[in-house]
Parts: C-alpha cells; sequence; structure tokens
C-alpha cells in the first residue's frame, strides 16, 4: 500500500486538504466532490458491497475523505480519489509543481509498428488506433479484449503500457507496474489520475494524464447522470499532460 500512502501523504500536506466538502456525488459512471474552490473527479469503481447507504461525506475536510482511497469498499475509495483529485488537479498548482506540462496531446508519438501495445483499461480512442500489436485488459472484457488477468502474460512483454487511473482506486496499479518493468513507457491516465510527483519518481511511470475541471455548478449533475461526453467537453474539463523529467524512449524501427 506504500504506493498509496504517498499518494495520500503528499495531498494532506497541500493547504486546500483543509478545505471542506459541501457537496458530493457517487454515480454509476463517475464520482464528483466540491470543495469551497472546486471539484475533484474519479471513476465509480464498483463495490463488492452494497452501496445504497454509502454516506456522503459533506462537511469532512478534503484531506479526511482522502484517507478513504486506502478501502477496500471501491465505493469509499472512489470518493477518497476524487477528494485527493480536487486538491491536487488544480492547473496553476500543476503548473507550479511540474516543469514539464502540456495540454493533451498524442500519448502514443513513440509508438512504432513493432511495439507491443497493451492497455490496461478499454479507452475510445484504441478504436481509432491503427495499430495490430495491441493487447487491450478489461476487468469485464468485450470483443477484442482480454480478461484483466491477463496482465501477468503479456505486461512483462509489453514495450509500451497504457494503464487506466481506476487501478489506484481497486489497488492493483502497484502490481501492474511490477509487471511492466520492461515497458520503455508506462503512462497513467484518466479522470482518477492524481497529479502526484511520487508516481513519476524512481522510473515508476513516465507520463501522467490528469483531468482538471471548471467551476461551472452543472458538474456535478453531469457526473451523476453519466453524461461522459459532456462532462469532458471543454466547457466542464481540459486533460493535461504531465512527464517525467527525462524523456528519453527510444523508438525501435
Amino acid at each position: 500500500m506504500l504506493i498509496y500512502r504517498e499518494i495520500l501523504e503528499y495531498a494532506r500536506a497541500n493547504p486546500l486538504s483543509g478545505e471542506r466538502i459541501i457537496h458530493a456525488v457517487s454515480g454509476s459512471k463517475w464520482t464528483v466532490v466540491q470543495s469551497q474552490s472546486g471539484y475533484g473527479l474519479a471513476m465509480t469503481v464498483p463495490s463488492w458491497k452494497n452501496t445504497r447507504h454509502l454516506k456522503i461525506p459533506l462537511n469532512q475536510t478534503l484531506g479526511e475523505v482522502s484517507e478513504w482511497i486506502l478501502s477496500w469498499d471501491f465505493a469509499k475509495a472512489s470518493l477518497g480519489a476524487a477528494s485527493i483529485n480536487c486538491i491536487l488537479n488544480r492547473e496553476n498548482d500543476i503548473r507550479s509543481r511540474f516543469t514539464n506540462v502540456s495540454p493533451k496531446g498524442d500519448l502514443l508519438s513513440d509508438l512504432s509498428k513493432k511495439d507491443l501495445l497493451v492497455s490496461v483499461g478499454d479507452f475510445p480512442f484504441l478504436k481509432k488506433l491503427d495499430h495490430q500489436n495491441l493487447i487491450v485488459l478489461e476487468k469485464d472484457p468485450t470483443k477484442g479484449s482480454h480478461p484483466d488477468t491477463a496482465c501477468e502474460e503479456y505486461l512483462p512483454q509489453a514495450d509500451i503500457v497504457i494503464i487506466t487511473g481506476a487501478t489506484l482506486i481497486n489497488k492493483s496499479l502497484h502490481r501492474i507496474l511490477e509487471l511492466s518493468s520492461n515497458a520503455r513507457a508506462k503512462i497513467l491516465i484518466g479522470p482518477s489520475t492524481p497529479a502526484a510527483p511520487y508516481l513519476l519518481n524512481f522510473k515508476r511511470l513516465t507520463q501522467l494524464g490528469v483531468t482538471v475541471l471548471t467551476k461551472d455548478p452543472q458538474i456535478p449533475i453531469l457526473a451523476g447522470l453519466g453524461a461522459s461526453r459532456e462532462l469532458f467537453d471543454p466547457r466542464f474539463s481540459q486533460a493535461l499532460d504531465i512527464f517525467a523529467e527525462q524523456r528519453s524512449f527510444p523508438v525501435h524501427c
């Protein structure tokens, strides 16, 4: 649990962690936390528990609810992740803490035809990708994807690995990174991803793709409705890429 505790402690050291939660939504797809100055977003990871009686943490501080990221009740952990992102995923703060930040670009500019690309999570952009050597791992696989348990076979062979930030919530990220140690690029993306420097240290990851929300009051409504297309419209959110300091990924032709 070290990786999760490090992120938690980093978030709790931020002054924004003292802000109180004034609204929260735990929807079927998205979880949103609203503090006094902004929003935080995470994927709602299905829980093995009955979440109908999940207590929404109103009036608790972001720092207090951030601790829920350690919970094995994934609905609670989703609220913890959203609270962490409410603290860390603010554009001005990100640009002051990281030196290599840019608007969302081409994640796979270093991809060559021979590369084995493994994606932990089925992202919409993969459907448009013309790459034959692609493995998609999903907890509930559909046509063209593999069950996530196949990670033990495919991740050690991968040249580039894309990982959903939801792996922080379901506690699988640490093992995925261990299995991906041979990959030249490891990219953590998606709305659950926090802007935490610890993730880029010691070659854990080469790139983060984070989501920064605007302050539009419609955001909790969209999250509750599961309106993904609208939620990721520029009126409500933007994506930023954060790179490790040393970006020297050799391309295999």
